[in-house]
């Protein structure tokens, strides 16, 4: 219960972030920030996917360790690459919806990837962590 509640105040707080930077992206005009917005609305609703993959709450069939660990790298990578990607578009115009659709088109990718088994695994049950989510 208590890392499901962790996990809703972080993804409120990231829709938060989202809808601040984009209603304002006209009169505050940071790239930066705006960048960050959008990333953080499509890392929210992976991170969605994450608190409800857990055992007990029964909204994916497959109820196994895995899935959740697979769907936190995913988020952590997302997150990871928009923070390298950040400082590059300071200095650049951006576009607010193409961002958008790239950041919609990644997202359905990663999500693909780990619902259709082709997201190496993170968590193998009576073994542990994988090697892949050790040094991820």
């Amino acid at each position: 219960m208590f890392h499901t509640l962790v996990e809703m105040t972080i993804i409120i707080i990231a829709v938060m972030l989202f809808m601040i930077t984009w209603f304002s992206r006209k009169t505050t005009r940071n790239n930066y920030m705006l960048f960050l917005g959008i990333s953080y609305l499509f890392i929210a609703i992976i991170e969605l996917f994450h608190a409800l993959a857990y055992k007990g709450i029964e909204v994916f069939p497959a109820q196994d360790a895995d899935l959740p660990t697979q769907l936190w790298i995913g988020t952590r990578y997302l997150e990871a690459a928009t923070f390298l990607i950040a400082p590059m578009i300071m200095k650049k115009e951006l576009k607010a919806y193409s961002t958008l659709g790239i950041y919609a088109i990644i997202r359905t990718i990663l999500l693909v990837s780990i619902f259709s088994n082709n997201f190496p695994a993170c968590y193998i049950e009576d073994t542990g962590l994988t090697t892949f989510k050790i040094y991820s």
